[in-house]
């Protein structure tokens, strides 16, 4: 029997920044951490895979849809809890809202993540960051659950941070909720720090084209050598290239945008073009920071 919280034929680009995607078989969005409890026995029940998304800011579907269970914790498992210095705050909370209750609390230290397009689970995930920063910076722990449905409270050395890395891309457990220490600081001065960002961001990305946010990671050595990847591809003379309706966006040539009904084998294929040319001009491969679903 299927749970009365779980769908069944869910069209995946309602679910993700770049709208690309065919069905899930199974869809869940969890309210507590029992119904995640309910969906992992349900997926071995039925000897199903799963995969776990956000807001799906940093995701691409496949054409031909997922066959198992999709779990998103967003919107419905956001909860945010603010104690003196430390934030405590479920998987699904909106990074942006996060970074700006933070500065309400008169918080410093997530003013990096305020333009990030993403929910903490995933910015956890991905070790994400701005400005040559990363979340893991500013966490005390994550409370986890494994595939077993067992609870495990992490400490960040128990997570193998690394540069836009950590234990949750190779491990098959649920992020539920995280514990976030900053320190104390002017609210004004985090206000008018956290709008440079905003301003900054604003010209320099696209955002009013569906997009999945930076297509290719960048790293301290290339960076120091090369630049990041968008200058990289722009010094391609690549800004503009497309296949299909995917194109390398004019404004920034890291972030690929659907300029009408794309799909994901012609994102996959531009991908592959652009680590081409970018090794046969400087022997550099890029490594792609889009997480494909299939």
């Amino acid at each position: 029997m299927i749970p009365q919280f779980i769908k069944i034929n869910v069209c995946l680009k309602q679910h993700c920044t770049l709208k690309i995607g065919g069905l899930a078989d199974y869809f869940v969005e969890p309210e507590t951490e029992e119904q995640v409890t309910e969906a992992l026995a349900f997926a071995k029940e039925k000897a199903l895979s799963y995969f776990v998304i956000g807001h799906g800011s940093n995701l691409l579907f496949a054409d031909e849809g997922y066959r198992g269970l999709i779990i998103k914790l967003a919107d419905k498992f956001a909860q945010i809890e603010i104690n003196k210095n430390l934030i405590t705050v479920q998987a699904g909370a909106w990074m942006p809202y996060v970074a700006r209750k933070a500065q309400q609390a008169g918080l410093a230290g997530l003013e990096h993540t305020v333009g990030i397009p993403g929910n903490i689970g995933g910015i956890i995930t991905m070790n994400a960051g701005s400005q040559r920063k990363s979340i893991a910076t500013h966490l005390k722990n994550i409370c986890v659950m494994t595939e077993e449905g067992e609870k495990l409270m992490l400490t960040p050395d128990q997570c193998d941070f690394g540069y836009r890395q950590s234990i949750f891309q190779n491990k098959p457990w649920i992020i539920l909720y995280a514990e976030v220490e900053c320190e104390l600081g002017d609210k004004n001065q985090i206000r008018s720090e956290m709008r440079e960002i905003l301003k900054e961001r604003r010209l320099k990305f696209p955002r009013k084209q569906p997009n999945c946010g930076s297509v290719f990671k960048s790293n301290p050595a290339m960076y120091q050598q090369y630049g990041p990847p968008g200058k990289i591809i722009e010094d391609l003379g690549l800004k503009g290239y497309c296949i299909g309706d995917v194109c390398i966006a004019p404004q920034h040539a890291n972030f690929f945008v659907n300029t009408g009904k794309a799909y994901s084998k012609d994102f996959s294929a531009l991908v592959t073009i652009v680590r081409q040319k970018v090794i046969e001009e400087i022997g550099l491969d890029l490594e792609s920071e889009v997480l494909s679903v299939k």
